[in-house]
């Protein structure tokens, strides 16, 4: 799927946006909220991570694309469909529930 305005393109996430990907991720300044710039390797994980969340769960983010410049400018979450927005919400409460009783999954360690 692809949409477009008079000024920009958004669409899914390609492997062909790796470079793209990579100034934004590794720049200091853009990623001064996160712990630290991303290396080729992660933002290459974190595209494999988008490309495998369309197959997964029907959605992702999406590239929105400067027309004029052709150039990509940042992510943009798609609306999921109720299915996945379901899906979702029941991991979440599987999550809630297995927290509660002393046993967590899908705990994330920094």
């Amino acid at each position: 799927m692809r949409l477009e305005t008079e000024r920009l393109v958004l669409r899914e996430l390609t492997n062909d946006d790796l470079a793209a990907w990579y100034a934004i991720l590794s720049d200091a300044e853009t990623m001064k909220h996160y712990p630290a710039p991303f290396d080729e390797e992660k933002v290459r994980q974190w595209l494999e991570w988008n490309l495998e969340n369309y197959q997964n769960y029907g959605f992702g983010l999406w590239a929105v694309i400067l027309k004029e410049e052709n150039r990509l400018v940042t992510p943009h979450i798609a609306w999921a469909p109720k299915e996945s927005r379901q899906r979702l919400m029941d991991i979440a409460v599987e999550n809630l529930k297995a927290f509660l009783a002393g046993a967590p999954q899908n705990v994330v360690n920094a």
